[in-house]
């Protein structure tokens, strides 16, 4: 069990460092194209394909930046349903869960579909767009692995407790998402 863990923890980390510098990556790749873009028209010279590195770029950005805010549990919060009756605050955590997994298994399903029935590619690179299309059900299956996670570690809780209790939080930055199951 405590290997399990190890390789649980290693993939978790792996997943925030591989989500921030992605980000980084996608934003720096932004601001040189933005960079190259004006020295282009300064210089009167011909900068093609801007649109197309700049499309994947924001895409991937986007996407691994929804994965680390969902992983950390700061993207989407409930609040004013989870807010209600102390009673039921955990149970609730159970259904927000559910349907932030039901959400990211919608979004697989249909973006892998529309990924691997996209057959086009970029005008000028010849960029295949699955690279674009594919990172949706990509980003959204590793969602739906931490929506998982949370909801055992909440209906656990909730169990232990033996009651509702209070909803089991994602830790705090710098810590691994998930600690035990």
């Amino acid at each position: 069990m405590l290997t399990l863990t190890r390789i649980f923890t290693a993939l978790d980390t792996a997943v925030d460092k591989v989500t921030r510098w992605g980000v980084i990556t996608g934003i720096t790749t932004l601001f040189v194209l933005l960079l190259i873009r004006v020295i282009a028209r300064a210089t009167e010279i011909a900068f093609v394909a801007y649109d197309e590195i700049g499309e994947l770029a924001t895409i991937w950005m986007i996407l691994l930046g929804v994965v680390a805010l969902w992983r950390r549990g700061m993207l989407y919060r409930v609040d004013v349903i989870i807010a209600g009756d102390a009673a039921w605050k955990g149970w609730l955590e159970v259904f927000v869960q559910l349907v932030s997994l039901s959400f990211a298994a919608i979004m697989v399903v249909y973006g892998w579909q529309y990924a691997v029935n996209a057959r086009e590619t970029t005008a000028i690179l010849q960029i295949n767009k699955i690279w674009y299309y594919g990172a949706l059900p990509f980003c959204c299956a590793i969602m739906g692995i931490y929506s998982a996670l949370q909801l055992v570690q909440q209906v656990q809780g909730n169990l232990a407790r033996g009651t509702a209790g209070a909803p089991v939080r994602p830790a705090p930055e710098g810590e691994p998402a998930i600690k035990h199951l």
